[in-house]
């Protein structure tokens, strides 16, 4: 920003080019890294460093702050918000061969800003690299901004869950699907032992 702050963690981050040979040798080994930059929501590393383009709001059912959103209902915001894809795209940290996953996921603000949002991030995105989100297109609608064919076609869609991304939606509407339902294969482990969804390990018989 304009005092020289950058949104990389102070505490531990990798410079571009060790990031860069971090995807190159293990792509070797036949695993392929998919780098996510998270917008517009869970984008609280950028708002910080630059507030101007933070949604400035609470939500009101639950009292929730919603400065980790990225206010894309300014073209501006928008605009910005490709600079910094553009920033690991043209320097060539992200390859042509680089899934690159863009979040898209829980924004809680303005349902017609985020489907255009990702009418537009989606195919710019695309003109480089694959591009890869959660999305929440089943709960985040306005009944008239429709998912452009531009935005759909070659983009893949982890389903995590049925109550923001439904398959069955999500396949009628034309995305690469990938299954990663939170119900079966999420770990957040507590210690505890418990197996399912946020808990220590995944319950194989299940999966």
């Amino acid at each position: 920003n304009a005092e020289n702050i950058s949104i990389a963690s102070e505490d531990y981050h990798y410079s571009k080019a060790e990031f860069q040979e971090f995807i190159q040798e293990f792509r070797k080994i036949g695993m392929n890294i998919v780098p996510e930059i998270d917008v517009p929501a869970h984008a609280m590393a950028i708002t910080e460093v630059f507030p101007e383009y933070a949604v400035k709001k609470i939500k009101a059912s639950n009292h929730r702050s919603l400065v980790d959103h990225l206010d894309i209902s300014r073209p501006e915001v928008v605009e910005f918000t490709k600079t910094i894809f553009d920033d690991y795209t043209q320097s060539g940290v992200f390859d042509s061969n680089t899934i690159i996953h863009v979040g898209a996921d829980e924004f809680e603000d303005s349902a017609t800003a985020y489907r255009e949002f990702l009418n537009t991030l989606l195919p710019y995105i695309k003109q480089t690299n694959t591009v890869r989100l959660w999305g929440g297109l089943t709960r985040i609608k306005d009944n008239k901004t429709e998912i452009t064919e531009e935005a759909i076609k070659g983009s893949q869609i982890n389903l995590w869950s049925k109550d923001w991304s439904d398959g069955l939606d999500m396949y009628e509407l034309g995305f690469d699907l990938i299954n990663t339902l939170d119900a079966y294969g999420y770990m957040v482990p507590n210690g505890n032992g418990t197996r399912g969804a946020y808990q220590d390990y995944v319950n194989k018989d299940v999966v």
